[in-house]
């Protein structure tokens, strides 16, 4: 059996297509591979990943500069880095996993795998980036890797021509799944008499605005809730305190493993929406409910 570690910072994009990839490796190969999905982006580095990526794309670090620039980014505006925790929280992860394959989303994880195997010839895994951006490829030139997993055959070029350290590039297209699972989620309401108009929030915005928005749709008496929280744990504390006599009509979930079921049992989605979660436009894309972007 060969392990798979897919090691995410974080960010929205990197649990979907964690998943996504961890699905497929299990249904291709079943019980020859055993994947396991771990997040390094506690403790706030999935802030400092957020600010580095914004730095990265106006061009502050390519080829050989990223390692030198990323291990003091962020010094100077946030008072302090979050390289040295990256690096320890990768380092205790590879420790407790001991995978055979590590796969991994933004470059500064791949930096730090390097650091880890620091000048050895033989990582003892192997590594497989998936550049989840289409254009620029910001720090991507600087990665050690067995593998980049890239979009499309522009983006694989030019990192084959700037990237000597990459033994293969693939293009390989997005790695999320083409179709539209409806799992065994039955769409109802709004077109039948006497059902209620369903409608879905993915909250993806400040704690003061998620709950005045389901308060606001709240206020439409035939209407109910379903609210996905995430990994903000406190902010289903929040809502189920701030809305203690609409449990009937207000459903609170964390992580919902069969996302786009729910999409199809519900009327309305209701997305705040953010840049370059291209994954969640996929979704739009493809589902049949209405979407509202706020």
């Amino acid at each position: 059996m060969k392990d798979v570690l897919i090691l995410t910072g974080g960010q929205e994009e990197h649990h979907y297509v964690a998943r996504a990839v961890r699905d497929l490796l299990e249904e291709e190969s079943g019980t020859e591979i055993r994947v396991e999905v771990r997040e390094v982006g506690q403790g706030g580095i999935e802030g400092w990943l957020g600010w580095i990526t914004g730095k990265m794309g106006r061009g502050k670090a390519k080829g050989e500069t990223f390692g030198k620039w990323i291990r003091r980014a962020g010094i100077d505006v946030l008072g302090s880095s979050g390289w040295p925790q990256l690096r320890r929280m990768v380092a205790l992860t590879l420790e407790e996993a001991r995978p055979e394959v590590v796969v991994f989303f933004h470059p500064a994880v791949g930096l730090a795998l390097q650091e880890r195997v620091q000048d050895r010839s033989e990582a003892g895994f192997q590594r497989v980036g998936v550049v989840l951006e289409a254009e620029d490829l910001p720090g991507w030139d600087g990665v050690t890797a067995d593998l980049l997993w890239v979009a499309d055959e522009g983006s694989a070029k030019e990192l084959r021509e700037k990237n000597p350290k990459a033994r293969e590039v693939v293009a390989g297209g997005w790695p999320v799944r083409p179709t539209f699972d409806t799992g065994d989620a039955v769409k109802r309401g709004g077109g039948k008499k006497g059902e209620p108009f369903r409608v879905l929030y993915l909250i993806n915005s400040r704690r003061r605005k998620a709950i005045r928005t389901v308060e606001k749709i709240l206020q439409t008496t035939e209407v109910e809730v379903t609210a996905v929280v995430g990994k903000e744990e406190e902010l289903k504390r929040d809502l189920r305190k701030a809305f203690p006599d609409s449990q009937e009509r207000l459903e609170i979930h964390g992580w919902v493993k069969n996302l786009p079921g729910m999409i199809q049992a519900h009327d309305l989605v209701v997305w705040c929406w953010r840049r370059g979660k291209w994954a969640f436009w996929l979704r739009c894309a493809l589902s049949p409910s209405h979407w509202v972007l706020c």
